[in-house]
């Protein structure tokens, strides 16, 4: 008995010491001057482990001298580039701060809106209606500075957030990086000497052609190298006392998955290119910020769904291609028949679909005096009965918490906002690519091939050690908050990744 007591006494002991260690390292923890925070677009979590063996540059690194939480998944949907970017640094869902896709649809207008465009300012985070760890950075301290960059307008707009000094991203159609007056009255001197310097035209080639093959293949990547360490100098991120953050969004392989899929040679030699890619960007800061000052985080906005006619040959059945307009189509017919509209109106009962978000014609609904609940229910229920659906989720269920029994329920509850968000919520079933285009594939499934993503903490008193326990990424934002020493409380249902941030964790 004694002894029980004894061992239980000692557990106690040794639990609180561990909490007053930890809480002592926080209060010593030092403000990095730099933190650089990586969004490999479309990067799978499992491709970490699939090429470890091969790493040679920055994923070898990481791997070796970091934190590694190998079980991490976005938890809202759509899995996509606009929601999956601004979780990343706000570590909030598209309930809370606004981003319900990369484009929905806006009854009032008859319009499509796109996630960053801007009422003012052409571009610009007006649709993000939430600050993120980078704007709290700022309003903490007004000399810290913030510079955004990616290939795509919507990873350097919703990673760089409302107060960054300045967001670039590149135009293929013109083949230059550019900026919005939201941030810049117009695109920087400096920025327009890069692209004289490196976005040249080879004689004999077709200018839009070869802006287009940028992105295309590990050019790319290196672009976005170059431009990231150009900001560095020019804005002298990380030269003193005062914590400045910088984003940065790759792109290409997204652009290679959605073409090639996953599991084919183009990936591989994508994400091989992007190892030493890394190395080279990590190697410049190590120099110019110094080691011991310098934090970095990688993570992903989504993964991406096989080739369907990879995972059939695999012997999965139920893996196949719907199209949206046959599905709309038929969708749109069976509601017909329930309730007929006037043959002369050339109404439609679907207004949109972008997924998961079905927008209906609530205007006619109430021109026939129908029940708007009843509708719902009624149209849920033959959306559901369609064989590339698994579930539904009506605007009114959302609103009342009245969930399905089903582990994606809550995902779909995280990424309801009812100004913004379709009538009728869509869950696809696994495998199954709902999409017009007829090859390559895509992602926007509470699936984990399209959640699951890497997430990787590295710097000074950063654990080494794969963590295999479940994370978010909604739990990077406040958790890159305590390194910094900004106050960030994690959202509902997310924490701070509290054994990631000693070195002695067990």
């Amino acid at each position: 008995m004694k002894k029980t007591c004894f061992n239980a006494l000692s557990g106690i002991a040794a639990g609180l010491l561990g909490l007053f260690l930890a809480a002592h390292a926080r209060a010593e923890r030092v403000p990095p001057r730099l933190l650089l925070v990586i969004s490999v677009d479309q990067m799978r979590g499992d491709y970490l482990e699939r090429f470890r063996g091969e790493f040679k540059g920055g994923f070898k690194r990481l791997l070796e001298e970091g934190a590694w939480f190998s079980d991490a998944h976005h938890a809202h949907v759509p899995t996509e580039t606009a929601p999956g970017h601004a979780v990343i640094m706000s570590g909030r869902y598209p309930s809370q701060m606004g981003i319900v896709g990369n484009k929905w649809f806006n009854p009032s207008t008859g319009e499509i809106t796109e996630n960053i465009e801007d009422s003012i300012f052409w571009k610009g985070p007006e649709n993000f209606l939430r600050y993120n760890l980078a704007d709290a950075l700022k309003a903490k301290n007004g000399k810290s500075k913030v510079v955004a960059v990616s290939l795509k307008d919507r990873g350097a707009i919703l990673m760089g957030g409302k107060k960054a000094d300045l967001a670039l991203w590149y135009e293929k159609s013109g083949g230059k990086f550019r900026t919005s007056s939201y941030y810049a009255p117009k695109t920087p001197e400096w920025v327009e000497k890069f692209n004289a310097q490196f976005l040249k035209v080879p004689s004999g080639q077709n200018a839009k052609d070869y802006f287009q093959s940028l992105i295309l293949d590990p050019t790319g990547d290196q672009l976005l190298v170059d431009l990231a360490q150009k900001a560095v100098k020019e804005y002298a991120l990380g030269s003193d006392a005062d914590t400045d953050i910088l984003t940065v969004s790759f792109s290409v392989m997204d652009y290679v998955g959605h073409s090639f899929g996953p599991d084919g040679p183009e990936m591989k030699k994508e994400i091989l290119a992007l190892d030493l890619k890394l190395a080279e960007l990590l190697s410049f800061l190590e120099k110019r910020v110094g080691k011991e000052r310098l934090y970095l985080a990688l993570t992903s906005d989504h993964g991406v769904l096989p080739l369907v006619e990879e995972l059939q040959k695999q012997g999965i059945p139920d893996a196949r291609r719907v199209g949206v307009m046959e599905f709309v189509d038929v969708l749109e017919a069976e509601m017909q028949k329930r309730w007929p509209l006037p043959e002369d109106s050339k109404e439609k009962w679907i207004l949109s679909l972008d997924m998961p978000n079905l927008y209906l014609n609530r205007v006619m609904a109430g021109k026939l005096n129908l029940d708007w609940s009843a509708f719902l229910t009624e149209t849920a229920a033959l959306a559901k009965s369609q064989p590339a659906i698994e579930e539904t989720y009506s605007s009114i269920d959302l609103l009342l918490g009245r969930l399905p029994g089903n582990p994606y329920a809550a995902a779909y509850a995280r990424s309801f906002l009812p100004s913004v968000s379709g009538d009728i919520l869509l869950q696809p079933k696994q495998y199954v690519y709902l999409s017009d285009y007829p090859k390559g594939t895509g992602h926007g499934s509470p699936y984990p091939y399209d959640t699951h993503v890497p997430l990787l903490l590295w710097g000074p008193g950063i654990a080494n050690k794969i963590f295999k326990d479940h994370a978010l990424v909604a739990d990077l934002a406040p958790t890159l908050g305590v390194l910094l020493g900004v106050n960030y409380p994690p959202t509902k249902g997310s924490r701070v990744l509290e054994e990631a941030l000693s070195p002695a964790a067990p």
